[in-house]
């Protein structure tokens, strides 16, 4: 990882520490690859072109949000405990198939963000 992905990356390890070691789930594994995933995803080429600015902050939306779940279902856990080199690594070399796996989870979240912009349209219209 280069650039702003190491940095997110280096600060995600940073956020929580080894005080009261937490033993994470498995889904604290899955929402840590999906972190993963979109931290690095911004620093590959998309169709063979780098991604777009709008590209990228999408893609680091979804980043903090895999986090935030993170974080709140596992307050004190080390996240070097999920997000150690090797899994790096995992993520890095299969990209393609841990794309497919996060996305799926991104479609309540996605259908939620399209519903609460539709109800802040229809406010904003209402006399």
């Amino acid at each position: 990882m280069r650039g702003y992905a190491a940095a997110l990356a280096a600060a995600a390890l940073t956020i929580a520490g080894p005080a009261t070691a937490q033993v994470p789930s498995s889904a604290d594994y899955s929402d840590a690859r999906c972190f993963l995933v979109f931290t690095i995803l911004p620093e590959r080429l998309v169709d063979g072109k780098p991604v777009s600015q709008e590209q990228r902050a999408a893609m680091d939306s979804v980043a903090s949000y895999f986090l935030g779940r993170l974080a709140a279902r596992s307050p004190s856990l080390d996240l070097g405990t999920v997000m150690t080199p090797a899994i790096i690594r995992d993520v890095q070399g299969n990209l393609p198939a841990q794309f497919e796996s996060c996305v799926a989870g991104t479609d309540a979240l996605m259908a939620a963000m399209t519903r609460s912009g539709t109800l802040m349209e229809e406010a904003m219209k209402a006399p």
